[in-house]
């Protein structure tokens, strides 16, 4: 999938964006091998895609990672 299909797919109105990565304590996790997803997921979204790219604002990517997920899941 190239970097343009991932723009258009995450400036869809949609698309919800979650993690399947578990919930880490950063203390007592912190010795624990772990995939990067369990805590990149969410700032990766409003890192890349929402302050440098510019495709997504502000709140229509908080609402991809909260509302859309609990209508997906309700």
């Amino acid at each position: 999938m190239s970097a343009d299909d991932v723009a258009y797919i995450m400036a869809s109105g949609i698309v919800a964006v979650g993690s399947d990565g578990r919930g880490m304590h950063a203390v007592d996790d912190a010795a624990a091998a772990t995939h990067p997803r369990s805590y990149g997921t969410f700032a990766r979204v409003l890192g890349l895609y929402t302050r440098e790219k510019g495709i997504l604002a502000l709140e229509k990517a908080v609402h991809k990672m909260t509302v859309c997920l609990q209508r997906v899941w309700a």
